[in-house]
């Protein structure tokens, strides 16, 4: 049940998939260094 909520809410403030949205943090810092 609350599985079910977390992602209805999780659809609701991130629109790409959980797997892009943390590739893309994990990409901003490297970007920074070069």
């Amino acid at each position: 049940m609350t599985l079910i909520m977390f992602a209805a809410i999780w659809s609701r403030f991130f629109r790409r998939g959980p797997m892009e949205y943390l590739l893309n943090t994990a990409t901003k810092p490297a970007k920074h260094i070069r």
